[in-house]
């Protein structure tokens, strides 16, 4: 009979399975079955005793984190991939196993366990570990979050290779289930073995209250190459609030399966973002003459104040908002600063929160709760159950935490990679799926004096808004303020107004919607305490003033994509050529953010890079284009400017302030053509898909105003044409094509459709 075993992450209870035997080819082995003999296991750290007897390798914990450390082993990495493990270590939450490879480099690998009084079997993949390779000469740390005076037992310990083995997570794409509400559900299936596995079936079971409004139930899938990642997804809806189960199967043949059950808590209450949130990290000392300062600069909301009536009654006075900092109310460790795995926080360490829940619960100025900065990845499930308890305690407040910014390295970040991209990406993806915050913030400070400004500034920015908008939450960008002194001189330096502009310009174009400036000093006036602080002041209330101005109109809309014209930063998108901007002239740096409204008008952002010196530039533009409005920050109003032909395009002339954006709704044309032959314009409109997502089917519904010829296709993401639905001559009147899509992958299609020399295009997302 086969054996599943059970695994809880981020509170998702995960089933995976443990293959026989048979189905492994064991490298190193430590079983324990003479008693005495710890087969050259030592304690490190912070172990009392060790015995070895009824094959088991025990130990009783003096201090945190106790370590093993074993013996010389020769093993090829390229053979033996997996740790396979028995263990129970009551009051433990994760395991650590680091290696030292032949050339002397070291590797580790971090992984969830159960803290109960039982036995545990866990397979550990450790092959796509970029540090697992060559040969591995020995396991020199066995680190476990154990309590002082705790024990723990190991069963077993092997080094050994699997064949196809296939694991299953399932999430949804959402940090909160909201009644009613349409949430994106996805499974990941991954052959996490070193041979293919056959073709396999996955199974969604969902609960009467829960209804499936997008995908299949039962999906046939195509086998999977070794290390290979499917991802299936669905949409699903409750009408009804309450915490129901939801489960995923997998299976492959009778050697293989496994479930996943997720408890999905719907509500129907909750944190939402009603205005745009300007703050400081360094807050202003309560005194009148700080606070005028403060509101003077047009802030809206201070950081985080200690939970006392006296500080919320002032920042209630002045009409501000803000945070509690609640970090101190909080025992365990939430931030695990030394890349340390910390112990697993309790109820008891959270009861500090409830008497700051109840004293303020009912202060409007309250907007949420302060909790750390910065945390490490091995924070991340203390601070999950922090996030959850403050969730059900006071829903409609939200759980504030900051993030590192890209240039943190490993041991800060609590990941591994050379990448800095794809290490960072992997911290906010973790943070995402396991702490699940409702406000994603971040910081990246990029201005220096002793080198050059940072080059990952639009990286870091990238990756925010992909998460942002995958979790549909808002997002936070902490930007800089006044430099800081250290030895040799200034490290990061003090800025000017053109700077300040460019750090909170290209946050808007990216679709933040809270900015907070940071410095590495405070004073009775808060965060502006430095020699040119009236320089600093004056700059960033002009700026603060712009900020606030675009406010209104960017809260209501959605950050849709965003493109760098010319110049293309590490890790940033380059403007296709059917953006709606097509080119600048002269050829200048321009930052582009796309928008929509709930009507499905286009707004575009175009900043200027260059935050020394101010720009003038012709803008090119789709020929569809048949109006543009400026949005006058001044005045707070739109302004119909004129457009101009330019060739095959249109055009209108743009000024810019050193690295400032202008903000534009786009008027399009509904596709007037005229019929060759005919001096009769043909008006047609392409409405949007219904419906949207789908699976397998769409329908695609256009309109003329009389007869012509047109053509309907469909591209895929690389922009192939992959379908063509309608090409030939249609008469006046509404028509609809369905596309069935039965053949084609999981992802973003563009359709098109063409009437003379003119287009309009739709995009439809396909999720099976």
């Amino acid at each position: 009979m086969k054996v599943l075993f059970k695994l809880f992450v981020a509170g998702l209870l995960v089933l995976f399975p443990v293959l026989p035997l048979a189905a492994q080819r064991i490298g190193v082995a430590w079983e324990f079955n003479q008693d005495g003999d710890a087969l050259g296991w030592q304690a490190q750290r912070s172990i009392a005793e060790m015995t070895c007897d009824n094959g088991r390798l025990c130990a009783v914990a003096s201090g945190y984190n106790p370590i093993l450390a074993g013996p010389a082993i020769s093993i090829d990495a390229a053979e033996f991939g997996f740790i396979a493990l028995r263990l129970k270590s009551p009051g433990s939450s994760i395991l650590q196993i680091h290696w030292i490879t032949e050339q002397n480099e070291s590797g580790w690998i971090s992984v969830p366990i159960q803290g109960d009084t039982l036995f545990h079997e866990y397979q550990i993949a450790v092959l796509n570990r970029e540090s697992w390779r060559g040969r591995i000469v020995a396991i020199n740390k066995f680190v476990l979050n154990a309590p002082p005076s705790s024990s723990f037992c190991i069963d077993y310990l092997r080094i050994v290779a699997i064949g196809a083995r296939f694991n299953l997570k399932i999430l949804p794409l959402r940090t909160v289930l909201k009644q009613n509400e349409l949430i994106p559900l996805i499974a990941v299936v991954q052959n996490s073995g070193d041979r293919p596995s056959g073709s396999y079936q996955v199974e969604l079971e969902l609960p009467d209250p829960v209804e499936l409004a997008a995908g299949s139930l039962i999906q046939l899938r195509g086998g999977l190459a070794a290390q290979q990642v499917d991802t299936l997804r669905w949409v699903m809806r409750s009408a009804v609030t309450g915490e129901f189960d939801i489960q995923t199967l997998v299976f492959s043949d009778a050697t293989d399966s496994a479930t996943v059950r997720l408890r999905a808590r719907f509500v129907d209450r909750f944190w939402t973002q009603d205005r745009f949130i300007l703050s400081a990290w360094g807050p202003p000392e309560q005194i009148e003459a700080a606070y005028g300062e403060y509101l003077d600069a047009h802030f809206n909301t201070i950081a985080s104040v200690y939970p006392s009536t006296e500080a919320v009654h002032f920042v209630g006075r002045h009409d501000l908002f803000s945070f509690l900092d609640v970090s101190h109310a909080i025992k365990g460790d939430i931030r695990a600063p030394e890349d340390r795995i910390p112990p697993l926080i309790t109820d008891d360490d959270l009861s500090g929160l409830d008497p700051i829940i109840d004293s303020f619960r009912s202060f409007p100025s309250i907007i949420g709760y302060y909790i750390t900065d910065e945390p490490n990845a091995k924070a991340f499930s203390n601070l999950a159950k922090v996030v959850d308890y403050l969730r059900q305690r006071d829903p409609q407040r939200v759980a504030y935490i900051n993030l590192f910014p890209t240039y943190a390295n490993e041991d800060q970040l609590g990941v591994s990679g050379t990448d800095l991209q794809a290490r960072y990406d992997e911290h906010v993806r973790l943070f995402m799926e396991t702490v699940k915050p409702e406000l994603l913030s971040y910081d990246h400070y990029n201005f220096f004096v002793n080198h050059r400004d940072g080059d990952d500034y639009f990286m870091n920015l990238e990756v925010i808004r992909k998460y942002a908008l995958l979790y549909d939450v808002p997002f936070c960008n902490i930007i800089q303020a006044i430099g800081s002194l250290a030895e040799g001189g200034q490290v990061w330096r003090t800025l000017h107004e053109g700077e300040f502009r460019w750090l909170a310009h290209s946050s808007l174009a990216y679709g933040a919607t809270c900015l907070l400036y940071f410095s590495w000093g405070s004073g009775p006036f808060g965060f502006m305490n430095c020699p040119e602080r009236q320089q600093v002041y004056s700059a960033i209330r002009q700026v603060n003033s712009e900020i606030m101005a675009f406010a209104p109109i960017l809260m209501r809309l959605e950050s849709t994509s965003v493109y760098h014209l010319n110049s293309r930063p590490i890790g940033t998108r380059a403007l296709p050529t059917d953006a709606v901007v097509r080119a600048a002239s002269p050829a200048i740096d321009l930052l582009l953010g796309m928008f929509r409204d709930s009507s499905g008008a286009d707004y575009v952002m175009v900043m200027n890079k260059d935050y020394n010196a101010g720009k003038t530039a012709r803008i090119q533009v789709d020929p569809s284009v048949n109006e543009i409005s400026l949005y006058d920050l001044e005045n707070q109003a739109w302004q119909s400017i004129p457009i101009n032909p330019d060739g095959e395009l249109v055009a209108f002339n743009a000024e810019f302030l050193p690295g400032g954006a202008n903000l534009y709704q786009i008027g399009r044309t509904t596709g007037v053509v005229t019929e060759r032959g005919s001096g009769n314009p043909v008006d047609f409109t392409l409405f949007a898909n219904y419906p949207n997502p789908f699976n397998p089917r769409t329908t695609i519904s256009f309109s003329l105003s009389q007869t012509a010829k047109v053509e309907l296709a469909v591209y895929n993401p690389l922009g192939q044409e992959i379908a063509v639905l309608v090409n030939g001559r249609r008469p006046a009147g509404e028509h609809c094509v369905v596309w069935n899509a039965a053949d084609a992958p999981s992802g973003v299609y563009v359709y098109r459709l063409h009437c003379g020399n003119r287009a309009q295009t739709g995009k439809m997302l396909l999720m099976r």
